[in-house]
């Protein structure tokens, strides 16, 4: 018997062609994902200023939540439409570069607690 399409055994862990993500995901996954992080966001704030009346960690606790609906709804999408996940989009990036993304995100943090640095000014 020749090996024709129908007779080879296809590998499922074999990398398939990704199809591109539509306008139309992206504005899905924008509203949808402000519209969940918003809410679960204030939430959370409500939650955090019950322990802590501090300004800052409401902040990160928000800027987490919002974010944090983000990643998870790319990863729901991306699953759902046959998308790259964001292992298989982020994998191209070189290590270095990523760490000091971090780095300089977690840095920032630093110079915004200290008042070395002051974006958005708290009243």
């Amino acid at each position: 018997m020749a090996d024709t399409p129908r007779n080879i055994l296809i590998n499922p862990y074999a990398p398939q062609p990704a199809q591109p993500v539509r306008l139309r995901d992206i504005s899905l996954l924008l509203g949808g994902g402000l519209i969940v992080g918003l809410s679960l966001g204030l939430i959370a704030v409500a939650v955090a200023r019950f322990f802590t009346h501090s300004k800052f960690v409401a902040g990160i606790i928000s800027g987490t939540t919002v974010y944090g609906s983000w990643l998870v709804g790319y990863q729901w999408l991306a699953e759902k439409r046959g998308c790259d996940r964001l292992q298989a989009r982020f994998s191209m990036t070189r290590p270095k570069v990523l760490l000091l993304a971090a780095a300089s995100g977690i840095c920032l943090i630093v110079l915004i607690r200290r008042g070395q640095f002051t974006p958005l000014v708290w009243h």
